[in-house]
């Protein structure tokens, strides 16, 4: 079994937390919201916001 650690997060973190969060968008609201609008997100335009 492997351990599980909780932290806060760290600014190296971020670009994989952002990833993290498109994909979420992208698998959790296909089919609802427009699939241009999922498919045009971008990590590092979410990062500069």
């Amino acid at each position: 079994m492997e351990n599980i650690i909780i932290r806060n997060i760290k600014k190296d973190d971020i670009s994989q937390v952002v990833d993290i969060q498109i994909n979420g968008w992208k698998i959790a609201y296909k089919g609802i919201i427009d699939n241009e609008y999922l498919n045009t997100m971008n990590v590092q335009e979410r990062i500069k916001k």
